[in-house]
């Protein structure tokens, strides 16, 4: 299992796509249910928020926000 990075953008920041649940989700939910064997976490509660990944590319531009916390997860650190 591996963890994500946590980003906290500045006010006014532009340059993100944030992925959001959709309404209210059950504990449940992943972003990506596959048939690989990593799992990704959320960096601040450690929700999964990714599961079954076969590889993770790192995309910076792209966030998931945790449906527990509210943090937004980055798979590789902004530049």
């Amino acid at each position: 299992m591996s963890t994500l990075h946590v980003i906290e953008p500045r006010p006014g920041e532009v340059g993100f796509r944030v992925f959001r649940a959709p309404g209210t989700v059950d504990q449940g939910f992943v972003y990506i249910d596959g048939p690989g064997g990593e799992d990704l976490r959320c960096g601040h509660c450690a929700r999964v928020l990714m599961r079954g990944v076969r590889q993770v590319l790192p995309v910076s531009d792209l966030l998931f926000q945790c449906p527990r916390c509210h943090s937004l997860n980055a798979v590789a650190q902004p530049r």
